[in-house]
């Protein structure tokens, strides 16, 4: 019941929806005799919004916000954890989006925030001797399904199949978090997901008591040569919609989790015997 109502806020609080609602309510509202002066200003209030997250400006602002927390793990580095441990050393590997359509191409299966993540989590693999790849697909079932899909992706980048192990069924990363604890256990462990979802992962596996190493995936998705002046510029894009999208998810996931921690440790209220004081 929480997810589905979690779902419904924060489609709710998509710029697209949002501007969709004023613009809506307000045309309503300007059809009326009382209210024709509310809905006046609310008409180009919706329009507003769906222009300014319609600009690259806004949704860099939010995500860049997001992504800059953690650098990129560079080869240094992760030859020191390796040598450290010595031990096994997961890389585990938060998939962002796949589709089970048959017979595509392994490519076309995931999405380009899952492409991003696993072919950092290849090249993590392949700087540490003592790594094995741990892929959560999300809610995608365990069964035959998942496990063809382990099958294609170790193939086609010649990963050993031993070192690579898929797991699914989760349908929030709180909920991919408790399920690799329980193959990861506190040991120190490489996460590898989009930079911008980092800062929410992060928090809900150490919440866990996990000892996850961040190595971010990807970047937020700009390019220096979009900072650049163009008559393309001038134009509103959807894909700056969608950008949006992503860091009010994330906003909204790292508040939604603040506040489940808060219900949690709140101290339970003392109630008095009657007569007492």
């Amino acid at each position: 019941m929480l997810f589905e109502l979690k779902n419904v806020i924060e489609a709710l609080c998509q710029p697209l929806t949002v501007g969709m609602e004023l613009a809506i309510f307000g045309f309503i509202l300007f059809r009326t005799r009382r209210c024709a002066r509310i809905g006046r200003y609310m008409i180009p209030l919706g329009l507003l919004v769906i222009l300014l997250f319609g600009y690259s400006l806004v949704p860099r602002i939010l995500q860049k916000s997001l992504a800059g927390r953690y650098p990129p793990m560079t080869t240094e580095m992760l030859r020191e954890m390796s040598g450290r441990t010595g031990d096994r050393v997961w890389i585990v590997v938060l998939c962002g989006g796949y589709t089970t359509n048959w017979p595509s191409s392994v490519g076309a299966q995931l999405s380009e925030a899952s492409l991003f993540r696993f072919v950092e989590g290849v090249r993590v693999y392949r700087q540490m001797p003592n790594g094995k790849v741990l892929l959560s697909v999300g809610g995608l079932p365990e069964g035959m399904i998942q496990k063809r899909l382990g099958d294609q992706l170790a193939e086609t980048v010649g990963l050993p199949r031993r070192d690579l192990q898929t797991v699914g069924g989760a349908m929030t990363t709180q909920d991919e978090a408790r399920q690799i604890s329980a193959n990861v256990g506190t040991t120190s462990f490489v996460l590898v997901t989009s930079d911008y979802h980092m800062p929410r992962a992060m928090m809900l596996f150490k919440a866990l008591g996990m000892n996850p190493v961040p190595a971010p995936a990807g970047t937020c998705g700009w390019s220096e040569g979009e900072s650049r002046f163009s008559l393309g510029g001038l134009f509103p894009k959807g894909a700056n919609l969608d950008a949006a999208d992503g860091a009010l998810h994330e906003y909204l996931g790292i508040l939604w989790a603040n506040l489940q921690c808060s219900l949690k440790t709140r101290p339970a209220r003392v109630v008095s015997p009657p007569g007492q004081r």
